[in-house]
């Protein structure tokens, strides 16, 4: 049940949209439990984000989760995604910022875990 929202500062393509969908979907199993068809995931581009005063294009990338996962599995999680969408949109690693928040209740529908 993960919720993955990336914002951009630069303006996205469909195709781009739709690309950086694919990666994000294709990276959550690296975390246990998740998959490409339990993620809801929000792309938005042309974002009033900015980091620092280069004007730089930069990328916030949040992550939330059902119940904790490994830090091995974050670990990889945040190296795989940030290899897949720095490429992508050509934007510098260190201008990815990206948090995985882990919440142990969560709704689903009618139901709450």
């Amino acid at each position: 049940m993960p919720y993955v929202r990336l914002n951009v500062s630069r303006p996205l393509t469909a195709e781009q949209i739709e690309a950086a969908r694919e990666a994000i979907a294709s990276v959550m199993s690296a975390l246990p439990g998740k998959t490409r068809d339990n993620t809801m995931i929000h792309i938005a581009g042309s974002c009033a984000l900015t980091m620092g005063d280069s004007g730089e294009p930069c990328m916030f990338l949040e992550a939330r989760l059902y119940k904790p996962a490994p830090v091995e599995n974050k670990q990889d999680f945040v190296k795989k995604i940030s290899s897949a969408l720095c490429s992508l949109f050509d934007i510098a690693p260190n201008r990815l910022y990206i948090n995985i928040i882990e919440l142990n209740e969560w709704g689903v529908g009618e139901r709450f875990f």
